[in-house]
């Protein structure tokens, strides 16, 4: 939150990667949402030092709210793992294939930046579906309200049953 709140102040454009089994990559430019704003995180107007732990895993819920809702993440993912990441129980997980990938996506961003050129990455981002051979983009808004009204219940689920 610091970073992005900097870079705005700066003016500056930020490459990101999601918290997801599937590498990806957002550019949020001067101008755009921070995710703060976009994911609805309950840190926005908070100063950084009022910002508790408890405002930090509602914020990484509703990421990975995110993902799951215009990704398919879950098809990709331990739901144990998955469930104690949640739970705030295990950290995040790596695995070098997908970190290596998503450096590599966040590199071609850094490119076409330092090149002048505006790439199609949006503050939204996408995901890279090795598994399938494609790139998943942001859904439809109609659609995403219908896919997170399930996602957000299968999650309330999980935590529920990690407790």
């Amino acid at each position: 939150m610091a970073l992005y709140r900097a870079a705005k102040a700066a003016g500056a454009t930020v490459i990101d990667a999601y918290a997801s089994p599937l590498p990806s990559v957002i550019v949020v430019r001067p101008s755009d949402p921070r995710p703060e704003e976009r994911l609805g995180y309950p840190t926005r107007g908070k100063a950084l030092e009022a910002i508790r732990p408890e405002d930090l895993r509602a914020s990484f819920m509703k990421e990975l709210e995110y993902v799951m809702t215009h990704s398919s993440s879950a098809k990709h993912v331990d739901l144990e793992a998955a469930t104690a990441l949640a739970a705030g129980t295990a950290r995040r997980m790596s695995l070098a294939p997908m970190v290596i990938s998503t450096g590599c996506l966040m590199a071609y961003e850094a490119l076409w930046l330092l090149m002048g050129r505006r790439s199609a990455t949006d503050c939204r981002g996408w995901f890279l579906n090795p598994f399938a051979g494609r790139t998943e983009r942001p859904l439809w808004a109609p659609l995403a309200v219908l896919k997170g009204l399930v996602v957000r219940a299968f999650m309330a689920r999980l935590l529920k049953g990690a407790a």
